[in-house]
């Protein structure tokens, strides 16, 4: 079950590609082996007789909520009697259905805390090959050479009409001069930028919090600075944004002498991003630092931001109105999940905020769920971040890491992004599900234990096959 759990972790960095496809979705590696995973989840608690084993906290009660909400957004689409939202519907529904499930297995069964620092293991080398082709593509594309674009094969990219077919099967990526932003093996820099900030948060926060890093000093370094320099390469505000919220609030938390002892590597690292910004401007003839301060103070300038070619912060908010106009006329259940472009008042396909999405689609319900889940989940965490205790068997360089990774997703789902319905979001989430589940039972706190069977289904078997002796 581990090795599944393994495999959904690796394979969630292959969205690009499918497997093979089922109408307009394709299925991908990690849709194969999340289902493995609940595969081998019911083999334990049917087969082997294995017990949920749980401890209820506010985080899962608005999940189930949310999972009601999305439920009851259904009753739209029945109503308007169309057998396009209908089918859309239930398209979207079931795959969310399979989405927040991983999250609630991971919230009800015992999963062993010691399989993420594995993970998060796996992540970080993993890293140091993303990010060495993400920089390599900026100079493969510059003078075409191989692999500087990577073609998306899977036609969940092209759905539903949100993107020109021939221009999705192509990895966005904007120029400016000869500059072309880093994507690695993802289909936008948005999401290599999203990437890397687990990346920072995996590599920056044990340090400040005065806990031994994942690998030595000299490789932890050597991932970080390539971190950075992804982050700078794909440009992105997400990243400099999640940068700035992850590292600020851990300073500000953690403050120490051991942080004013690490200018030298403050040092370096600036050397290292004023050195590649050289690198890049010598042979594309363009600044990415020259290009953030245009586009930031473009958003502040909105009359600068003209110039800015590509500029999603105006279309994030414009999509942001446009959900909230929907909203308004569906008040209470949503006009259904999956089923912003069916709105006839407006031209939205896909909406770029997850939060507002929720709203449209959900309702209240759907609104007050997803907002509480992130409360309780900011709360909970926080709470284990400032109680962490080394005589416990969880690794506490985990447990002080979950507050930072609600950083990220309230950045996915709350300013820059929509994951709603994507394993960016509930993959996550199960992970917090996980670690918490165990934290809280490690406490002392009162346990659920639920079986699915009376006698495992192996003792029947057994039985069974006894008669034939």
């Amino acid at each position: 079950m581990y090795f599944a759990l393994i495999l959904i972790f690796i394979s969630f960095h292959l969205g690009i590609f499918h497997v093979f496809s089922i109408g307009t979705y394709g299925v991908t590696f990690s849709d194969l082996s999340t289902l493995l995973f609940f595969v081998l989840v019911l083999k334990r608690l049917f087969w082997d007789g294995e017990p949920l084993k749980f401890v209820p906290n506010s985080a899962l009660y608005f999940v189930l909520l949310l999972l009601l909400a999305a439920i009851v957004s259904g009753i739209n689409p029945l109503l308007s009697t169309s057998e396009d939202q209908i089918i859309q519907y239930f398209k979207t529904f079931s795959h969310f259905l399979f989405l927040i499930s991983f999250a609630l297995v991971c919230a009800l069964y015992p999963i062993n805390s010691d399989i993420w620092t594995k993970i998060i293991k796996i992540w970080l080398i993993l890293s140091i090959f993303i990010n060495i082709f993400g920089i390599y593509q900026i100079m493969a594309r510059a003078f075409d050479l191989p692999f500087g674009w990577i073609d998306i094969t899977n036609p969940s990219f092209t759905a539903r009409g949100s993107y020109d077919e021939e221009l999705a099967s192509r990895q966005l990526s904007l120029r400016f001069g000869n500059f072309f932003r880093a994507t690695s093996i993802y289909s936008e820099p948005s999401a290599l930028a999203g990437f890397n900030l687990f990346i920072l948060t995996f590599t920056a926060i044990p340090f400040i919090q005065r806990k031994p890093p994942f690998f030595n000093k000299t490789l932890t370094i050597f991932i970080f600075i390539l971190c950075i320099i992804s982050l700078l390469m794909a440009y992105s505000l997400t990243g400099l944004l999640g940068s700035v919220m992850i590292l600020g609030t851990a300073i500000f938390l953690h403050f120490s002498p051991r942080i004013i002892k690490s200018i030298p590597i403050i040092v370096t690292l600036i050397c290292a991003i004023i050195i590649t910004d050289i690198i890049v401007y010598n042979y594309t003839q363009a600044s990415i630092l020259k290009l953030f301060e245009i586009r930031i103070t473009g958003i502040m300038n909105p009359r600068a931001s003209e110039s800015m070619a590509g500029e999603s912060f105006f279309t994030r908010v414009e999509t942001i109105e446009k959900t909230i106009s929907i909203w308004q006329r569906h008040p209470l259940l949503g006009i259904g999940l999956g089923l912003i472009e069916y709105d006839e008042y407006s031209d939205l396909v896909f909406s770029d905020n997850g939060v507002s999405t929720t709203l449209a689609e959900m309702g209240l319900l759907g609104f007050v769920s997803f907002i509480g889940m992130f409360a309780a989940l900011f709360y909970l965490t926080f709470k284990l971040l400032k109680q962490s205790n080394n005589s416990l068997t969880i690794d506490n360089r985990v447990t002080g890491l979950l507050f930072y990774l609600m950083f990220i997703l309230f950045i996915q789902n709350y300013i820059s992004g929509n994951s709603l319905v994507y394993y960016s979001l509930w993959n996550f989430v199960g992970m917090l599900f996980s670690i918490l589940n165990q934290y809280h039972q490690s406490i002392g706190l009162p346990v659920k234990i639920i079986r699915m069977t009376e006698k495992p289904f192996k003792y029947y078997f057994s039985k069974y096959i006894s008669l034939f002796d």
